[in-house]
C-alpha cells in the first residue's frame, strides 16, 4: 500500500478492526492516488521504489508526501492593472518570451514562451500558483536587475517572473494622436510582503526615474510612432495590484526629424515671456507677491528646462537693471524682472552642447525704454557664446532663415533681434521681421505674430482661428513668405485683474493648453488646415510640448 497508509496503519493495534479497514481502503485507493498528477511526483516515485525493494519509505519523504496531499497547489488568477495617466489606452498585449515559476506552481504549463495576454478591463490576468522562492528571485535579478525595476533593489523571493514584449496602443484622446508603442524585455513579477502580494515591473537596461519608477523606452524599429516619448512606469505599492504609467516627450525630439526638413515645414513649441519663471525686483502700487505671481509670472520652468519640455522658440525681453541684464515682464514700471540673461544663455549652451541634434530660436525684443546701452550690453554678452551661435555667410538672393534645413542648424542657437543695431550675419545677429515688412537685406526670420489681447478663452480662440485661416501656410508664398505663429496666450486686463476671484495667468494657461490638443487635431487632421509653424504658449509642460511636437511626424 501507499507509504502514507503504512504510516497511518502503524498507529493502530495489529488485529484491530480499524487497522484492517484502513488497509483495505488504502490498497483500493492506491491506483487512484498514483494516477493523479501533482507537485510532489518525485516523492511518489521515491516511495514506490522503496516499496518495490521491500523497504519502508524514508520517514521525511513520507511526511512530505502527507503534507503535499493535505495542501494541494492551487491555481490563482493573478491580476495586474495598467493604470494610464494623461491618455487613454485603446489596447495592450503582452507576449512572454521567457519565464520562471516556483517549482510545482504550474503543473498544467499555463505559463509558456509565446503565450500572449490581452489587456481586459485595464488588467492582465496570469493564471498560476503563488509560492515565493529564491530561485525565481535570482532569475529575475540576473536578467533584469533590481536597479532596472520599480523597486530599485534586488528581489529576495518571488512567486513568478516573466520577461516579454509589451505592445501599447494609445487612443485618440484630448489631442493625443493614436499611436502604437512596442516595449521589448519588459518584466512582470509577483512577490509578497507579509500577507500582501506586490508587483514588480522592469525593463532590461531601463533608467530609474524618481522613487518606485523606471523610464521605459519603446523600441524605435517596431513602434509605429517615432521614438519621441519615454514612458514612466511606477509600482502601485504593497498590496496594490497595479502599475501606473504616463509618458513624457524625450527632450531631444528633433533627432528623428530628417536633416532635409526646413524650419518653415516644422511645428515648434514656443514660450511666451520665456524668462518669467522666477520673479525679482518687482515694483508697482499694488506690488504684492500674490499679484505678481498671478499676473507677471508666465512659466514654471527656466529656459533650460523649457528646452527639455520641447520648446524651440523663445520670447526673450531684456532690461538692464540692478547692474545686470535681466529678462522682464512689465507694463510701465509695474511688473518684475525674471531670469538673468546669463542664466538663459548658459541654459541654452548647456542644452545644445549635450544634445547636438537640436536647435533653438531666441527672439530678443522689447528692450526696455529702447535703451542703446542695454542693446550694447546684450551684444557684448552674446560674444561670450560665439561657439553655439548660428552664423551665415554674406547675404544671397534667399536670406530667409526659415528656408534653412534642420541639418544646417543642429546644435546652434539662432538669434533674431527686433532692432537694427548690431546686426551682423557673420557674428550670428539676425533681424526679426514682422509679416508685411518687405525688407530683405541681411538674413532674417519673418513671422506673423499677432496676439489676441483677450483674457476670455473663447475670445482668444476665435481671434487666433481667424488669423490661422488667413495666415498659416504663407511660408510658401511667392511674393512675401513668412512663418505663422499661433499665439495661444491670454492677457489679463487692468483694472479687472484686481477683482477678487479673477483667474491667474497660470489658471487660464492650463485651461487653454488642455484644450489646445483638440483644436490642433480638429484643424490639422480633421479639416486638413495648414499647420502653424510656432505654437506659442504660457506655462509649457511635458504633455503640451509633446502634443505640439507630434505634428512634425
Amino acid at each position: 500500500e501507499a507509504p502514507l497508509c503504512r504510516f497511518r496503519r502503524s498507529r493502530f493495534p495489529a488485529d484491530s478492526i480499524a487497522r484492517m479497514t484502513l488497509l483495505l481502503i488504502c490498497t483500493a485507493a492506491l491506483p487512484l492516488v498514483l494516477s493523479q498528477p501533482g507537485p510532489r511526483d518525485q516523492v511518489h516515485a521515491a516511495a514506490m521504489k522503496a516499496r518495490a525493494r521491500g523497504k519502508d519509505s524514508d520517514p521525511a519523504e513520507t511526511e512530505l508526501f502527507a503534507k503535499s496531499l493535505a495542501s494541494k497547489m492551487k491555481y490563482r488568477d493573478n491580476d495586474v492593472e495598467l493604470q494610464p495617466s494623461g491618455f487613454t489606452v485603446e489596447s495592450a498585449e503582452y507576449e512572454i518570451t521567457e519565464f520562471k515559476v516556483t517549482n510545482g506552481q504550474d503543473p498544467d504549463n499555463e505559463i509558456r514562451a509565446g503565450r500572449k495576454y490581452t489587456l481586459s478591463d485595464g488588467k492582465f490576468r496570469f493564471r498560476v500558483g503563488r509560492k515565493g522562492s529564491e530561485d525565481v528571485a535570482n532569475w529575475f535579478n540576473e536578467r533584469i536587475g533590481g536597479q532596472h525595476s520599480t523597486f530599485g533593489h534586488d528581489a529576495g523571493k518571488l512567486n513568478f517572473a516573466f520577461i516579454g514584449t509589451l505592445t501599447v496602443t494609445l487612443a485618440e484622446d484630448k489631442g493625443v494622436r493614436r499611436q502604437m508603442f512596442v516595449f521589448k524585455d519588459i518584466a512582470f513579477a509577483q512577490g509578497h510582503t507579509g500577507t500582501a502580494n506586490n508587483w514588480w515591473f522592469g525593463q532590461k537596461g531601463a533608467e530609474r526615474g524618481e522613487s518606485n519608477a523606471i523610464l521605459g523606452v519603446p523600441d524605435a524599429t517596431e513602434s509605429l510612432t517615432p521614438a519621441t516619448s519615454i514612458f514612466k512606469f511606477r509600482r502601485g505599492g504593497n498590496g496594490v495590484n497595479r502599475v501606473d504609467f504616463s509618458f513624457e516627450m524625450v527632450d531631444d525630439w528633433m533627432k528623428v526629424v530628417p536633416d532635409t526638413t526646413v524650419l518653415h515645414e516644422m511645428v515648434l513649441p514656443g514660450t511666451h515671456d520665456a524668462g518669467m519663471s522666477k520673479l525679482s525686483h518687482c515694483f508697482g502700487s499694488f506690488a504684492t507677491s500674490v499679484i505678481h505671481n498671478k499676473f507677471t509670472k508666465t512659466q514654471d520652468d527656466d529656459v533650460y528646462n523649457q528646452l527639455k519640455l520641447g520648446s524651440r522658440y523663445f520670447d526673450i525681453r531684456v532690461d538692464y537693471d540692478h547692474d545686470e541684464l535681466f529678462t522682464y515682464h512689465r507694463t510701465g514700471d509695474i511688473g518684475c524682472n525674471g531670469e538673468k540673461l546669463t542664466s538663459v544663455l548658459n541654459g541654452a549652451k548647456a542644452y545644445l552642447q549635450s544634445r547636438p541634434t537640436e536647435t533653438a530660436i531666441f527672439k530678443i525684443s522689447q528692450i526696455r525704454d529702447n535703451s542703446a546701452d542695454t542693446k550694447a550690453r546684450i551684444d557684448t554678452l552674446l560674444g561670450h557664446y560665439d561657439s553655439i551661435l548660428l552664423k551665415m555667410p554674406a547675404p544671397t538672393n534667399d536670406n530667409d532663415l526659415g528656408n534653412l534645413p534642420l541639418g544646417d542648424v543642429r546644435g546652434k542657437l539662432i538669434i533674431v533681434q527686433d532692432y537694427n543695431e548690431y546686426l551682423d550675419d557673420a557674428r550670428g545677429r539676425f533681424r526679426y521681421r514682422t509679416a508685411g515688412d518687405d525688407s530683405n537685406s541681411g538674413h532674417y526670420l519673418r513671422i506673423y505674430d499677432r496676439y489676441s489681447n483677450k483674457y476670455s478663452y473663447d475670445d482668444m480662440q476665435s481671434d487666433q482661428i481667424e488669423k490661422w485661416d488667413s495666415h498659416a501656410g504663407k511660408w510658401q508664398d511667392e511674393v512675401q513668405p513668412y512663418t505663422f505663429l499661433l499665439s495661444w496666450t491670454l492677457t489679463p486686463q487692468f483694472p479687472a485683474l484686481l477683482t477678487p476671484g479673477y483667474p491667474s495667468i497660470k489658471e487660464q494657461a492650463q485651461d487653454a493648453n488642455e484644450k489646445l490638443g483638440g483644436v490642433l487635431h480638429d484643424r490639422i487632421v480633421g479639416s486638413t488646415k495648414p499647420k502653424p509653424n510656432i505654437v506659442y504658449i504660457d506655462y509649457i509642460d511635458g504633455r503640451t510640448g509633446y502634443i505640439i511636437t507630434q505634428y512634425n511626424f
